[in-house]
């Protein structure tokens, strides 16, 4: 039984050095996330309404909008994994 609370102890002590050297870094990449997500959906809204107000077709409108938006979601992510 000793031997299993020392185990716990050691894998406690890790995950405590870890958070304590990464949680900076862990904080700010989800910050970076959300406010990323906003600003992708707030552009592709904005390229919506300009394709539509420019009288191109709402379908293509959204497909387009819908486009940019997954290519900034994957700069973002490649941004955020960094």
């Amino acid at each position: 039984m000793p031997k299993e609370f020392a185990q716990i102890d050691r894998v406690f002590d890790i995950v405590v050095a870890f958070l304590l050297t990464y949680s900076f870094q862990i904080l700010g990449a989800v910050i970076i996330l959300v406010v990323g997500l906003k600003l992708t959906g707030f552009g592709a809204k904005l390229l919506q309404d300009l394709l539509t107000r420019n009288r191109v077709d709402i379908t293509l409108a959204r497909f387009l909008a819908n486009v940019v938006r997954l290519g900034l979601i994957v700069v973002l992510a490649v941004i955020v994994a960094g």
